[in-house]
């Protein structure tokens, strides 16, 4: 199968082996919903271009600009796939902690909407509408958890393909009983368990805590309040999971939202080192049962979760549970079965229009 991406001009790195790269400047930066409506109709333009050169028989997409490569897909003949990785296809807002957001609204009554001034709650409530289409007209839906396809299916009646995100376990880590406690995430925001961090960590006074600082940094009050615990280390970026895990003896994963998936925790797991995670969303679905921490919120639970692994044996029984679960979900060959639905997809759009 040969794949064309789209990529910013600064985009780092290189394509994967059998995928054209194709540059795209972005027109607009920031988060507004008017700036990202400025980036879907450039990609739309972009993508129009494309294809009236080289038709394709599959257009996939996600996040927000999804649903432009769902109109393409539907205008010049071909599949249109949609990628549901997470919550911003339904509203991001609506499932993260302390939400006021009311769903099935459709973001007319939704505080948050509210707040906004004129020109960008209407752009906000485009963005859903276009989401809206993508999820009816798309050929194929792909969500990464059962947890996922569960929030989807409730959403617009349609029932996502479960294939998790993951292609091959990383390198097992030099994990050691006497080790760090490594936390980890893209962002640190409160829905990833930024406010859990220190209380966490002071929890356990005679741990070392090392905590990896993304690319956009952590909250001004909450690295304030981690840099007065002394066994608290931040590391600053950039950082690999797999220099986060190198002599660590726990990873924790303390999400306050239902994780789509939780990539951080099947690395860690993967890696063989103990990983102990909210109980809640896709991280049900990989994290061992006797590794997941409820409740979440609570800096205790997450205590005595680390305690437990102090002993030996514990200790020992979580590295070999974890190297099991993230073997299951690998066992469930998820590319393959991507690749799988695209062509599928293909055919059967192929046969629509025969």
């Amino acid at each position: 199968m040969r794949a064309i991406a789209f990529a910013r001009d600064d985009a780092d790195g290189q394509p994967p082996r059998g995928v054209e790269w194709t540059p795209l400047a972005p027109p607009a930066s920031g988060r507004s919903w008017r700036a990202r409506a400025e980036r879907r109709t450039a990609m739309a333009a972009a993508l129009r271009r494309l294809l009236a050169d080289r038709r394709a028989d599959v257009v996939a997409g996600q996040l927000h600009t999804g649903p432009v490569a769902i109109d393409a897909a539907r205008q010049f003949g071909a599949a249109g796939v949609l990628f549901v990785p997470s919550y911003e296809a339904l509203c991001h807002w609506a499932f993260g902690t302390g939400s006021e957001c009311h769903p099935e609204s459709r973001c007319r009554d939704c505080p948050r909407a509210l707040s906004l001034g004129p020109p960008e709650r209407r752009a906000l409530w485009a963005a859903r509408a276009a989401q809206e289409r993508a999820l009816r007209s798309a050929s194929l839906l792909v969500a990464p958890s059962r947890a996922m396809a569960d929030v989807f299916e409730r959403a617009c009646g349609r029932r996502p393909l479960v294939a998790a995100p993951v292609a091959a376990a990383p390198a097992p880590a030099r994990a050691r009983i006497d080790g760090h406690v490594a936390a980890m995430s893209s962002v640190w925001t409160p829905d990833k368990g930024a406010l859990m961090l220190a209380p966490i960590a002071a929890l356990v006074p005679d741990r070392g805590v090392l905590i990896q600082v993304p690319p956009a940094g952590i909250r001004a009050d909450v690295a304030a309040e981690l840099d007065r615990l002394p066994n608290v280390t931040l590391r600053p970026p950039p950082g690999e999971i797999s220099d986060v895990l190198d002599g660590a003896a726990a990873l924790i994963v303390p999400s306050q939202l239902d994780e789509p998936f939780g990539r951080v925790a099947f690395e860690g797991l993967a890696a063989g080192v103990p990983t102990l995670a909210s109980d809640a969303g896709g991280l049900r679905e990989t994290v061992p049962a006797g590794q997941r921490v409820t409740p979440r919120d609570g800096p205790g639970a997450w205590a005595t979760a680390i305690r437990r692994l102090e002993d030996p044996r514990a200790w020992q029984r979580a590295r070999d549970a974890g190297v099991a679960a993230a073997g299951r979900v690998l066992s469930e060959r998820p590319l393959e079965r991507i690749e799988d639905a695209l062509l599928a997809a293909a055919r059967d759009r192929r046969a629509a229009a025969a």
